[in-house]
């Protein structure tokens, strides 16, 4: 027994060394340089063609738009404003700008542009940089006050210390003033409605369709008025310079010396806006899953020496091991866009079979049978599912799912907080949230996150659950009856506690482990739960307390409702039906029904909705969704389509 231990703890430490010596190997220039260079490779060989980016145009300023002016930088502001006024005449969907405005030109056209990029009704951002990039103090101090701050985006682009190559798409930071500045792509994407990144991302490049089209559209500044406006309708667009080979930055493509080898910058931002629209990424595994795949791999090595042949079988085997590491890893890339190590994982087989074949020697091999049962306790499923189950082991990514999902929020919290002692407050608070999570928790429904006073619920993961809406729903109205009865309770009264305000949606999205190698939690993303979060937000709006969607509805059929609006979300184009949910009582009100027949009249255009919404404000004042209608119907509102000008 006790030998069969030493020898298991001596296996286990050649397992362990095989795999960390790779890890401290691979960390060598000239192997640092072979690992990016293979993951290159497969980027500029494997990644498969795709049609041409229909959604976002480049517009490029060349060598032969500078020859227009005076003086080649800064770039005539002048120039600039007229640009920004033709694609905004021809109806773009956002403009981000890639072009640093951090120097005084001519007075009259710096002020010109400055108002002209501050009174755009498009979505827009232009490149922001800081000391930290390189700009003097009296650059930064113009740039500052030339661009308001709702209008920058870092234009940062992160290369790797050792071919200074463009790997990642940089996510913003925090100024010392406390003001987060996005990234360039994450600005952009965070505007048109999609999550930005948190973190930096791998960027997921494009390969053009062909050796004659480019991946993305591309157009002259200096030429921009003479092509057909319905080319840029609804269309993002880029400004950048593409002023030749100096003006360019190294990406994964120079591995095959292809063209896209080196690209301007307003092109690596293009491939990464593409990348957060279309919600892609390529998948890097975390550091413990590679951890775990080096591992697996050195044990590979471990078990090839057991195996009783001659040298060179050996070594063939070895061979043949090296070679099958290396293809799984680019047939890893072509077919799943996953970058799976091939450089440690080489090492770490090599070394497991040198240890452990130098620690085995002649008299052991002997004991074929003894150590293969011994070699096969060792990676028994037992094994497989404790490495599986232990948190440290996950990879980041997860599963698209539909769920639905509560957001709540007490108005008035942050006057509240302000005014009380912390104490009283976080008594308060603690009792809240722990009475709130009961009933969530009654339902069967995961408490995902507290943002403050807020709390953050799904259902349908990581359980399922075929019946999460109607949970989702009853949950909410308990949740509503819960914190109407906590406001009414001593500490709550007398501290002032206001209502709470609760949104439901139903949707698809990702849910699994989220977050960064290091720090990471089970949470779902996607657009889905963006909505969710607006959804409650229109509580304020409508001057309601509890919301639920039309996609939350459709599996409640028995809820008691009346119909807010049909909602257009800043940023979305498609309308989303809202309801109020209401008690029994109030859902069979009269008043409630002539509530019901003036909104289907408006909802049709009917004229004389606007007569029936000043009766019902006549029967109740205090009625903000009434209010709020009679207010648009005096605007000349038509119907129920209510768009959002913010979140």
């Amino acid at each position: 027994m006790v030998r069969h231990v030493r020898f298991a703890f001596v296996l286990l430490t050649i397992l362990v060394v095989s795999a960390g010596l790779s890890l401290a190997l691979v960390r060598l220039p000239f192997l640092e340089l072979a690992d990016q260079w293979l993951a290159d490779f497969r980027v500029a060989a494997l990644s498969a063609p795709e049609p041409q980016y229909e959604d976002i145009i480049i517009v490029t300023v060349t060598e032969d738009t500078l020859t227009q002016f005076p003086y080649r930088s800064p770039l005539d502001r002048g120039f600039i404003r007229d640009v920004l006024l033709t694609l905004e005449e021809r109806g773009v969907r956002a403009i981000a700008m890639d072009i640093l405005l951090d120097q005084p030109t001519e007075a009259a056209k710096d002020a010109a542009l400055k108002a002209t990029i501050e009174g755009l009704k498009v979505p827009f951002y232009a490149a922001y940089a800081g000391t930290a990039e390189g700009l003097t103090e009296g650059q930064s101090k113009y740039l500052n006050a030339f661009l308001v701050p709702r209008l920058r985006a870092f234009a940062n682009l992160i290369k790797d210390g050792i071919t200074d190559t463009v790997r990642w798409i940089y996510p913003g930071r925090t100024l010392d003033q406390g003001v987060h500045i996005r990234g360039f792509a994450g600005a952009l994407a965070e505007r048109l409605g999609q999550r930005p990144p948190d973190i930096q991302v791998p960027i997921y490049w494009r390969a053009a369709p062909d050796g004659e089209t480019p991946a993305f559209r591309s157009f002259p500044a200096q030429a921009l008025k003479f092509f057909p406006a319905a080319w840029f309708k609804n269309k993002v667009v880029l400004i950048g310079a593409d002023l030749g080979i100096d003006d360019r930055h190294r990406t994964p493509f120079a591995a095959l010396g292809k063209p896209e080898g080196r690209m301007p910058g307003v092109v690596i931002h293009a491939n990464a806006v593409a990348q957060l629209l279309e919600n892609r990424r390529p998948f890097e595994l975390g550091s413990w899953a590679r951890i775990l795949v080096i591992t697996i791999v050195a044990a590979s090595g471990i078990a090839l020496a057991f195996i009783d042949v001659n040298l060179a079988a050996r070594l063939t085997m070895a061979v043949g091991s090296l070679a099958l590491l290396l293809v799984g890893a680019l047939a890893a890339y072509r077919y799943g866009r996953v970058l799976v190590p091939a450089i440690e994982p080489a090492l770490a087989l090599i070394a497991g079979l040198w240890m452990t074949d130098a620690y085995r020697g002649r008299s052991e091999r002997l004991q074929k049978r003894f150590i293969k049962d011994a070699f096969a306790k060792y990676l028994s499923p037992t094994l497989v599912d404790r490495l599986v189950e232990d948190p440290g082991a996950l990879a980041l990514g997860g599963e698209n799912r539909e769920m639905s999902y509560i957001f709540t929020d007490i108005a008035g919290f942050t006057t509240l907080s302000e005014n009380a002692g912390a104490e009283a407050v976080s008594t308060l608070l603690n009792q809240y949230l722990s009475g709130a999570c009961d009933v969530v928790f009654a339902h069967g429904g995961t408490v995902t996150d507290f943002i403050g006073d807020a709390i953050f619920a799904m259902f349908n993961a990581p359980l399922r659950q075929d019946d999460h809406a109607a949970r989702a729903l009853a949950c909410a109205t308990d949740l509503d009856a819960f914190s109407e009865a906590f406001r009414s309770e001593e500490l709550g009264r007398e501290l002032g506690l206001g209502i709470t305000r609760i949104g439901v949606h139903t949707g698809a999205a990702a849910v699994g482990n989220m977050g960064a190698d290091t720090h990471f939690k089970y949470s779902p993303i996607g657009d889905a739960v963006n909505t969710a979060a607006r959804i409650e937000g229109l509580n304020k709006h409508f001057g309601t307390r509890f919301c639920a969607s039309a996609a939350t509805l459709k599996h409640c059929r028995e809820a008691t409702v009346r119909p807010l609006g049909r909602v257009v979300m800043k940023g979305k184009t498609e309308p989303l039906e809202i309801f109020e949910i209401l008690d029994a009582e109030r859902d069979r009100s009269p008043y409630m029904e002539e509530y019901r027949r003036a909104y289907a009249m408006l909802d049709v255009g009917d004229e004389g909705a606007k007569a029936l919404f000043a009766k019902l404000h006549a029967d109740d004042s205090d009625d903000a969704t009434v209010a709020l209608h009679m207010a648009r119907i005096e605007d000349g509102a038509k119907d129920t389509l209510v768009i959002m000008e913010s979140k």
